[in-house]
């Protein structure tokens, strides 16, 4: 892409050069400039060629842009600030959650021994034990995200090939 840049502004230099060479008879005439409000004193500049009134005009214009650019320049500082900050934050947020997976992953969980362990079924969750501590650490497994998943894939087939029933109809 910069090389395609590259010879677009070749090109438009080169058109430039060549307008003022083909008529620099025009650009290096002299011209004077007058203003006249007439309730205030005739003002007249000194007679310059004309490709010195280009050169102003076209100052004048990159000024005027970059002035006009200013403000958008600072919005848009201001929110890259604001989403560096954000960014950064969730950044922190994913490092500690994937520290307490890996938490939670490496710690083993403790297998109830003795008379008062009873292997729970996932149908027979709501089974309590006398001691409360093993009550506590026997919980039941939480569904899976992939049964989840599957289940969702299953009702939007079953929905798509209803709705394709009642277009048919």
């Amino acid at each position: 892409m910069s090389k395609i840049k590259i010879v677009i502004w070749v090109v438009i230099i080169g058109l430039i050069v060549t307008l003022f060479l083909q008529n620099d008879t025009l650009f290096l005439s002299k011209q004077a400039l007058s203003f006249d409000l007439y309730f205030i004193k005739k003002l007249q500049t000194p007679e310059l060629p004309v490709a010195a009134y280009f050169l102003a005009a076209l100052i004048i214009g990159l000024v005027v842009a970059y002035i006009f650019g200013l403000s958008d320049r600072f919005k848009a500082r201001r929110i890259i600030k604001t989403l560096t900050t954000n960014l950064d934050s969730q950044r922190q947020e994913i490092v500690t959650l994937k520290k307490e997976i890996e938490e939670f992953k490496n710690a083993a969980p403790a297998t109830p021994t003795g008379a008062a362990s009873v292997a729970l079924a996932p149908e027979a969750s709501a089974v309590t034990h006398a001691d409360p501590e093993i009550a506590a650490k026997v919980e039941p497994s939480p569904p899976s995200i992939e049964s989840d998943a599957e289940e969702k894939n299953k009702d939007e087939t079953e929905k798509n090939e209803s709705n394709k029933e009642e277009v048919k109809h």
